[in-house]
């Protein structure tokens, strides 16, 4: 079912990949205000990831947009986000729903390649597994600023989107309170997402 769902969403972005690069030139693209970003690399983790983001100025450097993700945590980060977790205990954002914010700063105005701040702010699942244990759920609020660069390519309709979180983890409430597991206040996490504009 995980596969089914990962290649409907593949075969989505592909289509409106092909009828975004049908339909536009390159003028025309770089008016367009919607764009829609996913995380290729939650993939390998069993995790999949969406982001669509509207312009709302006439510059299309102010986006406001809805951020939806899952995936399994790697050892080593979860292990940064976490006190007291022992090596036989696996994470997983079991769901993430968030609202972002992001403001390009446009420092090379020639170029449509430019970085930019942003702001995630929602909510998280993360679901702690152990041999032995009932799982552990805990619920947080997310706060998380973050920098990035819009990298554009084959004309200005795709981009790569590198980029460094800083998570704050906000009124977090646990399952099972007698627990040792305790999510730290906050973490550092890298990401890469691809874009396409539409």
């Amino acid at each position: 079912m995980k596969t089914l769902t990962t290649v409907t969403g593949l075969l989505f972005v592909a289509l409106l990949s092909l009828n975004a690069t049908t339909t536009y030139g390159q003028d025309d693209v770089e008016k367009n205000k919607l764009k829609i970003e996913v995380e290729p690399a939650l993939l390998f983790n069993g995790g999949r990831s969406l982001m669509g983001l509207y312009s709302i100025t006439k510059n299309n450097n102010l986006a406001l947009g809805l951020y939806l993700m899952s995936t399994n945590i790697p050892d080593q980060v979860a292990h940064n986000m976490f006190d007291n977790l022992t090596d036989s205990t696996t994470a997983r954002v079991s769901a993430e729903a968030a609202l972002n914010v992001r403001y390009r700063l446009k420092l090379d105005k020639k170029h449509e390649s430019n970085p930019y701040i942003g702001l995630i702010a929602g909510w998280e699942n993360i679901r702690l597994q152990k041999a032995g244990l009932k799982d552990l759920n805990v619920s947080t609020v997310i706060l998380t600023p973050h920098i990035g660069y819009e990298i554009y390519f084959y004309k200005k309709m795709f981009y790569f989107n590198p980029q460094i979180r800083s998570v704050f983890y906000l009124g977090t409430s646990n399952s099972d309170a007698t627990r040792s597991e305790k999510l730290k206040s906050y973490t550092f996490i890298p990401s890469l997402s691809v874009g396409i504009r539409l």
